[in-house]
This record gives structure tokens, C-alpha cells and sequence, in this order.
């Protein structure tokens, strides 16, 4: 069983099935589940904001790093 944030759960589907997600969601079978907006993709998410960060300064690192090990071979 979990609790807190370890019970919560994102959906995605894409934006023209919003919709019809939003309808399956709101069934009688979780009937009283909180249903919250709707992201259209990664970059609308801001907890996704520091991942990117890391991802751009890990990317620069190893570009940096092969640069100059090509530069030290030839």
C-alpha cells in the first residue's frame, strides 16, 4: 500500500483523446478520484525543469570531453 506522494498517479494521453480519457476517469469504477489539468507534454510539467537542466549540463560534459579528446588524437 502507499501513501502521499508515492500514491499519486499521472495519466497522459494525447490531447485530441483528453476527452474520452477524462470520461473513462470519471467512471463509477474510481468514482471520487481527484482529476487534476491535463498536461500536453513534458515541457508543460515544471517538476520536469530540473531533469532538463541536468540533462543539457551532463550533455555539454560529454560533449566537452569528447572535444577534447579529439583534440589531444589528431
Amino acid at each position: 500500500m502507499t501513501v502521499g506522494d508515492f500514491a499519486v498517479t499521472e495519466i497522459w494521453v494525447p490531447e485530441p483523446d483528453a476527452e474520452d480519457a477524462r470520461e473513462v476517469l470519471a467512471g463509477p469504477a474510481i468514482e471520487g478520484a481527484p482529476i487534476e489539468g491535463v498536461h500536453t507534454g513534458a515541457l508543460s510539467d515544471p517538476a520536469a525543469v530540473p531533469m532538463r537542466l541536468l540533462a543539457g549540463v551532463t550533455a555539454l560534459l560529454i560533449g566537452w570531453a569528447v572535444l577534447r579528446f579529439v583534440m589531444r588524437v589528431f
